[in-house]
């Protein structure tokens, strides 16, 4: 099992959940998908918490991640200490990465129509998107 890559793609899915935390999730047509997200990343994170209570390590590398989600150097760091506690604790690798396949399987269905077309600046719409979940 590749504990980097599983340590990534956990805190990658609790990222909108961590984002919502502090405040930074955007807004607009992406809003529910957004707030489904963070519901689905609220889970991956609390599991994560609650195995890691008690190592201030990782608590710490976590605590710094939730406080700016957006910030590339905490990401590595919580990456970091994430694959390290996967490698050394194979059952706890095992569950989240259940976990992880649960979350990423729960798919929001979207219907999109397209029609006319469009341009500004760099950015072509062929189209008019209209968006329904």
């Amino acid at each position: 099992m590749d504990t980097m890559k599983l340590a990534h793609d956990a805190l990658e899915a609790a990222l909108p959940y961590l984002q919502q935390l502090a405040g930074s999730a955007g807004g607009g047509i992406g809003q529910a998908i957004g707030e489904r997200a963070a519901s689905l990343g609220r889970a991956l994170w609390e599991g994560i918490e609650r195995r890691v209570a008690g190592d201030t390590r990782i608590q710490d590398a976590l605590r710094r991640l939730q406080e700016k989600p957006d910030s590339t150097p905490r990401k590595q760091t919580a990456n970091g200490v994430l694959a390290e506690l996967l490698e050394s604790d194979a059952t706890f690798a095992d569950q989240l990465a259940k976990l992880l396949d649960r979350v990423q399987g729960d798919t929001i269905s979207q219907h999109v129509e397209v029609s006319g077309s469009s341009v500004v600046g760099q950015v072509s719409q062929v189209g008019k998107v209209i968006h329904r979940q």
